[in-house]
């Protein structure tokens, strides 16, 4: 079983991408899980959407060297259209290299720039520190995925908690969601709602016989003043 300091350094001499930046996007994007999935659909390592895996050849995102072979080979194509920037090119991995382009640098998006110097971060810090030993599967096919936000510094969903990733590590603290009973919200919900009709209901209810006074209360008027008139 290949450690996955074996994948990086054989994906950092093919693509001639910097150890420490393949360390620092894996830790932001998965934090080592292989089989981390986003909401939004990005995969694996390096959390490739599946339009970006299918144009980098990679055919299993779950497959680790498939991953990080692919996500290095991108961040090398980024590279070389920012001129080898590290910063921009960060960007561009988060964001798009159309987004750099059209701001002339980094986006203003606040995810964006917080990425940015998360990696720039994890690159001063090591990141490959804790990283380097991971034992990598030999494939996956993506049937034990658990859920990641993929924006770096931001909580990622795994099993046993919620673990943060951080300039100085990763820490997992309890999901206040795990043992969440959605059945009792759900009836809270419905409780609420059958209120709100009770209410509608009463009010229109008694409208009607203050209506129905007022209305009365005219016409006798008007019958007086009648009689009142003779």
């Amino acid at each position: 079983m290949a450690t996955l300091a074996d994948i990086v350094n054989q994906a950092s001499v093919k693509y001639n991408v910097p150890t420490d930046l393949i360390y620092s996007v894996i830790r932001a994007e998965s934090g080592g899980n292989p089989n981390a999935k986003s909401s939004a659909g990005a995969m694996g390592l390096m959390q490739l959407m599946p339009g970006t895996a299918k144009d980098l050849g990679v055919t299993n995102p779950y497959d680790p060297t498939q991953n990080v072979m692919g996500g290095t080979k991108y961040l090398s194509q980024l590279l070389s259209m920012f001129n080898g920037n590290i910063p921009l090119t960060a960007a561009a991995y988060n964001a798009g290299p159309g987004a750099v382009k059209s701001y002339g640098g980094i986006p203003p998006y606040k995810q964006t720039q917080d990425y940015v110097k998360i990696i720039t971060g994890y690159m001063a810090g090591g990141a490959s520190t804790s990283l380097q030993s991971l034992s990598m599967p030999t494939a996956s096919d993506g049937s034990k995925t658990t859920t990641t936000t993929t924006q770096a510094g931001t909580p990622t969903t795994q099993a046993g908690g919620i673990v943060i990733n951080t300039p100085i590590g990763d820490v997992t603290v309890p999901n206040p969601l795990q043992n969440f009973d959605y059945t009792d919200f759900y009836l809270l919900i419905g409780g609420i709602f059958v209120l709100i009709i009770g209410i509608v209901i009463f009010i229109y209810s008694a409208r009607e016989p203050i209506t129905n006074t007022i209305a009365n209360g005219t016409k006798a008027a008007a019958t007086v003043a009648k009689l009142a008139a003779v």
